[in-house]
């Protein structure tokens, strides 16, 4: 996760990780990576490309922030990337 130094006391530390470990399954690893005061607020772009520099797993994913992800969301996108690793997914968008 990824916290662009947002004024918003309840996304400062320690306050967002407590937030984190009452929403997230034990045992379930969340990092949080901020911007920090040097760069301050940063745009979506550059945040992006700071959460992927500090990325470690084999599959990346964005989600904006008003995104909820549903039980399974990721498991037909990690398919079709199974299928080709170099695939750029997104979900299909449901009216």
């Amino acid at each position: 996760m990824l916290s662009s130094f947002s004024p918003a006391a309840d996304l400062r530390s320690p306050s967002l990780e407590r937030r984190l470990r009452s929403a997230v399954p034990p045992g379930t690893v969340v990092r949080v990576v901020r911007s920090g005061p040097d760069l301050g607020r940063v745009g979506l772009i550059r945040a992006r490309l700071l959460g992927a520099r500090a990325a470690s797993g084999p599959v990346l994913v964005f989600l904006d922030a008003h995104v909820e992800a549903a039980p399974g969301w990721a498991v037909p996108l990690l398919a079709e990337i199974a299928q080709d690793r170099t695939r750029v997914v997104l979900p299909g968008r449901r009216c």
